[in-house]
Protein backbone atom coordinates (compact mmCIF):
# COMPACT_ATOMS: atom_id res chain seq x y z
CA UNK A 1 0.00 0.00 0.00
CA UNK A 2 1.23 3.34 -0.91
CA UNK A 3 2.35 5.66 2.01
CA UNK A 4 1.62 9.05 0.30
CA UNK A 5 -1.90 9.05 0.31
CA UNK A 6 -4.46 12.18 0.41
CA UNK A 7 -8.31 11.66 1.69
CA UNK A 8 -11.21 13.93 0.88
CA UNK A 9 -14.24 13.90 2.84
CA UNK A 10 -17.74 15.05 1.73
CA UNK A 11 -20.60 15.11 4.40
CA UNK A 12 -23.83 14.34 3.90
CA UNK A 13 -27.53 16.58 4.88
CA UNK A 14 -27.97 17.22 8.15
CA UNK A 15 -23.90 16.34 8.97
CA UNK A 16 -21.23 18.72 9.05
CA UNK A 17 -16.84 17.81 8.89
CA UNK A 18 -17.00 16.27 12.55
CA UNK A 19 -18.65 13.34 11.53
CA UNK A 20 -15.50 12.71 9.89
CA UNK A 21 -13.19 12.77 13.49
CA UNK A 22 -12.46 9.43 13.37
CA UNK A 23 -11.70 8.91 10.36
CA UNK A 24 -9.27 12.01 10.33
CA UNK A 25 -7.93 10.19 13.57
CA UNK A 26 -7.39 6.93 12.01
CA UNK A 27 -4.91 8.04 9.04
CA UNK A 28 -3.88 11.02 11.25
CA UNK A 29 -0.03 10.59 10.43
CA UNK A 30 -0.68 8.59 7.24
CA UNK A 31 -2.19 10.74 4.74
CA UNK A 32 -3.36 14.39 4.50
CA UNK A 33 -7.19 14.97 5.32
CA UNK A 34 -9.13 17.37 4.66
CA UNK A 35 -13.11 17.06 5.00
CA UNK A 36 -15.81 19.79 3.23
CA UNK A 37 -18.69 21.46 5.24
CA UNK A 38 -22.33 22.36 4.11
CA UNK A 39 -21.85 24.62 6.81
CA UNK A 40 -25.39 23.54 7.97
CA UNK A 41 -24.07 24.43 11.65
CA UNK A 42 -21.40 27.06 10.67
CA UNK A 43 -18.71 28.51 8.23
CA UNK A 44 -18.76 26.47 5.23
CA UNK A 45 -15.71 24.83 4.29
CA UNK A 46 -13.76 23.03 1.29
CA UNK A 47 -12.45 20.17 0.30
CA UNK A 48 -9.78 19.69 -1.84
CA UNK A 49 -6.41 17.61 -3.10
CA UNK A 50 -2.84 19.19 -3.03
CA UNK A 51 -1.86 21.10 -5.69
CA UNK A 52 0.47 18.37 -6.94
CA UNK A 53 -0.63 14.30 -6.82
CA UNK A 54 1.62 13.37 -4.08
CA UNK A 55 -0.03 9.79 -4.04
CA UNK A 56 -3.00 8.07 -4.20
CA UNK A 57 -6.31 10.12 -3.78
CA UNK A 58 -9.34 8.98 -2.06
CA UNK A 59 -12.95 10.27 -1.59
CA UNK A 60 -15.23 9.57 1.08
CA UNK A 61 -18.82 10.84 0.00
CA UNK A 62 -22.03 10.15 2.18
CA UNK A 63 -25.40 10.59 0.76
CA UNK A 64 -26.60 13.77 -0.26
CA UNK A 65 -23.47 14.66 0.15
CA UNK A 66 -22.69 12.72 -3.85
CA UNK A 67 -25.53 15.66 -5.26
CA UNK A 68 -23.08 18.36 -3.82
CA UNK A 69 -19.66 17.48 -3.77
CA UNK A 70 -17.49 19.17 -5.70
CA UNK A 71 -17.14 18.06 -9.77
CA UNK A 72 -12.90 17.92 -9.18
CA UNK A 73 -12.90 15.67 -6.32
CA UNK A 74 -14.80 12.95 -8.22
CA UNK A 75 -12.85 13.77 -11.26
CA UNK A 76 -9.43 13.47 -9.76
CA UNK A 77 -9.90 10.69 -7.07
CA UNK A 78 -7.42 7.40 -7.51
CA UNK A 79 -10.58 5.57 -4.85
CA UNK A 80 -13.86 6.59 -4.37
CA UNK A 81 -16.03 5.30 -1.66
CA UNK A 82 -19.79 6.39 -1.42
CA UNK A 83 -21.58 5.20 1.91
CA UNK A 84 -24.98 5.32 1.89
CA UNK A 85 -25.43 7.07 -1.80
CA UNK A 86 -27.67 7.37 -4.32
CA UNK A 87 -28.83 8.20 -7.99
CA UNK A 88 -31.82 9.82 -7.05
CA UNK A 89 -33.44 10.32 -3.75
CA UNK A 90 -37.19 9.48 -4.54
CA UNK A 91 -37.74 6.09 -6.06
CA UNK A 92 -38.68 5.89 -9.88
CA UNK A 93 -41.74 3.79 -8.83
CA UNK A 94 -45.06 4.53 -7.35
CA UNK A 95 -43.35 4.83 -4.12
CA UNK A 96 -42.37 8.26 -5.14
CA UNK A 97 -45.27 10.34 -3.95
CA UNK A 98 -44.85 9.19 -0.50
CA UNK A 99 -41.33 9.76 -0.15
CA UNK A 100 -41.61 13.43 -1.47
CA UNK A 101 -44.09 13.71 0.76
CA UNK A 102 -42.24 12.89 4.01
CA UNK A 103 -39.20 15.16 2.11
CA UNK A 104 -41.82 18.14 2.16
CA UNK A 105 -43.27 17.69 5.76
CA UNK A 106 -39.69 17.80 6.81
CA UNK A 107 -39.43 21.31 5.15
CA UNK A 108 -42.37 22.51 6.49
CA UNK A 109 -41.35 21.95 10.48
CA UNK A 110 -37.38 22.66 9.62
CA UNK A 111 -39.29 26.45 10.09
CA UNK A 112 -41.01 25.75 12.71
CA UNK A 113 -38.90 23.20 14.75
CA UNK A 114 -35.34 23.08 13.45
CA UNK A 115 -33.77 21.37 16.24
CA UNK A 116 -36.79 18.47 16.15
CA UNK A 117 -36.13 17.70 12.77
CA UNK A 118 -32.28 17.28 13.06
CA UNK A 119 -33.04 15.01 16.55
CA UNK A 120 -35.51 12.74 14.07
CA UNK A 121 -33.19 12.77 11.24
CA UNK A 122 -30.46 11.68 13.33
CA UNK A 123 -32.47 9.11 15.12
CA UNK A 124 -33.21 7.73 11.94
CA UNK A 125 -29.94 7.58 10.69
CA UNK A 126 -28.91 5.22 13.62
CA UNK A 127 -26.63 7.87 15.22
CA UNK A 128 -26.77 10.70 17.93
CA UNK A 129 -24.85 13.83 17.54
CA UNK A 130 -23.87 15.96 19.86
CA UNK A 131 -25.70 19.49 20.37
CA UNK A 132 -24.34 21.91 17.58
CA UNK A 133 -21.97 24.75 18.27
CA UNK A 134 -24.17 27.51 16.86
CA UNK A 135 -27.79 27.55 15.51
CA UNK A 136 -28.69 25.66 12.30
CA UNK A 137 -28.63 27.44 9.02
CA UNK A 138 -32.47 26.69 8.24
CA UNK A 139 -31.96 28.43 4.98
CA UNK A 140 -29.31 26.29 4.02
CA UNK A 141 -30.84 23.25 4.97
CA UNK A 142 -34.28 24.09 3.59
CA UNK A 143 -32.51 24.72 0.35
CA UNK A 144 -30.98 21.54 0.17
CA UNK A 145 -34.04 19.41 0.70
CA UNK A 146 -35.18 20.84 -2.13
CA UNK A 147 -31.86 19.66 -4.18
CA UNK A 148 -32.96 16.83 -2.33
CA UNK A 149 -36.19 16.51 -4.99
CA UNK A 150 -34.52 17.28 -7.95
CA UNK A 151 -30.86 16.40 -8.04
CA UNK A 152 -29.55 13.31 -8.92
CA UNK A 153 -26.22 12.33 -9.44
CA UNK A 154 -23.51 11.95 -12.22
CA UNK A 155 -21.64 8.45 -12.28
CA UNK A 156 -19.49 9.74 -15.20
CA UNK A 157 -17.77 12.09 -13.24
CA UNK A 158 -16.16 9.34 -11.83
CA UNK A 159 -15.11 7.37 -14.75
CA UNK A 160 -11.37 7.69 -14.18
CA UNK A 161 -11.11 6.30 -10.70
CA UNK A 162 -9.38 3.17 -10.39
CA UNK A 163 -11.64 1.75 -7.63
CA UNK A 164 -15.06 2.65 -7.08
CA UNK A 165 -16.92 1.20 -3.21
CA UNK A 166 -20.31 1.14 -2.99
CA UNK A 167 -21.32 0.97 0.45
CA UNK A 168 -24.86 0.90 2.33
CA UNK A 169 -26.23 -0.59 5.80
CA UNK A 170 -28.52 -3.41 5.80
CA UNK A 171 -30.74 -1.37 7.95
CA UNK A 172 -30.75 1.61 6.44
CA UNK A 173 -33.97 3.58 7.19
CA UNK A 174 -33.22 6.60 4.85
CA UNK A 175 -31.95 5.52 1.42
CA UNK A 176 -32.98 1.70 0.62
CA UNK A 177 -30.74 -0.46 -0.22
CA UNK A 178 -32.57 -0.82 -3.08
CA UNK A 179 -30.93 2.79 -4.50
CA UNK A 180 -27.22 1.83 -3.13
CA UNK A 181 -27.76 -0.65 -6.07
CA UNK A 182 -29.22 1.28 -8.60
CA UNK A 183 -26.44 3.48 -8.31
CA UNK A 184 -23.92 0.48 -8.40
CA UNK A 185 -25.35 -0.62 -11.54
CA UNK A 186 -24.91 3.54 -13.42
CA UNK A 187 -20.93 2.99 -11.83
CA UNK A 188 -18.12 1.80 -14.48
CA UNK A 189 -18.08 -2.32 -14.32
CA UNK A 190 -15.36 -1.80 -11.89
CA UNK A 191 -17.09 -0.73 -8.80
CA UNK A 192 -17.82 -3.19 -5.92
CA UNK A 193 -20.96 -2.87 -3.59
CA UNK A 194 -21.26 -4.56 -0.91
CA UNK A 195 -23.74 -4.24 2.21
CA UNK A 196 -22.55 -3.89 6.18
CA UNK A 197 -24.96 -6.27 8.60
CA UNK A 198 -26.65 -4.20 10.95
CA UNK A 199 -25.73 -0.56 9.72
CA UNK A 200 -27.76 2.23 9.11
CA UNK A 201 -27.65 5.47 7.07
CA UNK A 202 -24.98 6.42 8.84
CA UNK A 203 -22.57 3.29 8.17
CA UNK A 204 -19.18 5.30 7.89
CA UNK A 205 -19.54 6.73 11.47
CA UNK A 206 -21.05 3.75 13.33
CA UNK A 207 -19.52 1.09 11.92
CA UNK A 208 -16.26 2.57 10.85
CA UNK A 209 -14.13 -0.31 11.57
CA UNK A 210 -16.04 -2.96 8.75
CA UNK A 211 -15.84 0.15 6.53
CA UNK A 212 -11.86 0.63 6.71
CA UNK A 213 -11.40 -2.80 6.60
CA UNK A 214 -13.29 -3.13 3.34
CA UNK A 215 -11.21 -0.05 1.94
CA UNK A 216 -8.26 -0.96 2.64
CA UNK A 217 -8.83 -4.58 0.97
CA UNK A 218 -9.24 -2.04 -2.04
CA UNK A 219 -6.69 0.05 -1.22
CA UNK A 220 -4.16 -2.73 -1.20
CA UNK A 221 -5.30 -4.34 -4.88
CA UNK A 222 -5.24 -0.53 -6.87
CA UNK A 223 -2.02 0.23 -5.04
CA UNK A 224 -0.27 -2.89 -5.35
Amino acid sequence: MSTHLEIAAVHGWGFDRSCWDGWRQEWKGRARFSAADRGYFGTPGEAGWGAEPSGTRILLVHSMGLLFCPPHLLERADVVVLFSCFLRFHPEDGSAARSRRVVERMRRRLRLRPDSVLTDFWERCGTVRAPAPSQPSVGRLHDDLELLDRGRAHPDRMRHARSILVLHGRRDRIVPEASGKRLHAALPERARFSAVEGAGHALPFTHMGACRRLLDHVLAESTS
